[in-house]
Order: structure tokens, then C-alpha cells, then sequence
């Protein structure tokens, strides 16, 4: 419950990566539940099978952009941690868009699920960028560009691997 007390604080943006356990265990568990959270956001549209290589492949690029990221700056003893806020934080904004994505597949609600997704992006890409601020000891304009720019490019590079009908 603690944990969860956490990455909730993190994502009003009272606490940040660096309140975080640097521990293994705990990056796996993260890991485990964004795979489960993304594969059954996914599932409905895609499949089982592609959800969960989509949400697999996400989670590679999200740990790839934050090594690369931290590498360049010198401060990869920061990996675990940031890893661990950035998937934590993910599964928990990916479970609530749930229920406005389900409203969007259906026949009504369509303009307030639309404006809901919305707004959970945006504060999606918000959260990410007071992550990665943090992680990087930068100003908020470098964490919220890097976030936008990754954000737009994983779209993207999803829309192209998984084309849906």
C-alpha cells in the first residue's frame, strides 16, 4: 500500500524518482504489472498475442530511452529507479484510461471518452517529463520535450509495426 502511495505521489508530482527503492525485486514487479496493465488495455483491439508483444516492445523502448538517456548525462546509477517510477507510473494512468478507451470502442460517450483519453495523455506526457527532470537534474522543458518527442515517436513507430484495420 505504501508503494502504491507512492506512484500515486509521483504522479501528482509531489515525489519523484529519487523516492523510489532502488531495488530489483521491485523493478520487476513494476515490470510484471505494466505488462499485464498494457496487455489488457491492448487486448480488445488486437489480440492477446499483439497486445502483449506490443506492451513487451514498449516496455524495451521505455528502458532503452531512459539508459540512453541517463548514460548521456552520467547518471545510469539512476536506471533502476527511474525505470521503476516511469512502468509504475504508466500502469497506473494505462488502468484509468481503460474505462474511457472501452467507451470510445463502443457506440456512445464518444466526445467524453475522447476528452477523457485526452486529458489522461497529457498528464501522462506530464508525468513522464517530471520523471525524467528529475532523473536527469534538468529543467522541466527538457523532461517535457524529451517526453513529447518519445511519446509522438513510440505512437508512431506502434501505428507502423501494428497497423490496425
Amino acid at each position: 500500500m505504501l508503494l502504491l502511495h507512492l506512484f500515486v505521489d509521483i504522479c501528482l508530482f509531489r515525489k519523484g524518482p529519487q523516492d523510489v527503492p532502488d531495488s530489483r525485486f521491485l523493478l520487476g514487479l513494476v515490470l510484471a504489472l505494466y505488462l499485464g496493465v498494457g496487455t489488457l488495455l491492448l487486448t480488445p483491439d488486437t489480440g492477446l498475442a499483439q497486445a502483449l508483444w506490443q506492451t513487451a516492445l514498449e516496455a524495451v523502448m521505455d528502458l532503452a530511452l531512459v539508459g540512453g538517456l541517463l548514460a548521456t548525462v552520467g547518471r545510469l546509477a539512476r536506471f533502476r529507479q527511474t525505470v521503476t517510477a516511469l512502468l509504475a507510473t504508466d500502469a497506473l494512468v494505462s488502468a484509468l484510461a481503460m474505462p474511457p478507451l472501452q467507451m470510445l470502442a463502443g457506440a456512445g460517450g464518444k466526445p467524453l471518452a475522447a476528452l477523457l483519453w485526452l486529458a489522461l495523455l497529457i498528464w501522462h506526457i506530464a508525468i513522464m517529463a517530471h520523471i525524467l527532470r528529475h532523473a536527469l537534474s534538468q529543467p522541466i522543458g527538457i523532461g517535457v520535450a524529451v517526453a513529447v518527442l518519445y511519446t509522438t515517436v513510440l505512437f508512431q513507430l506502434m501505428a507502423f509495426l501494428f497497423p490496425t484495420a
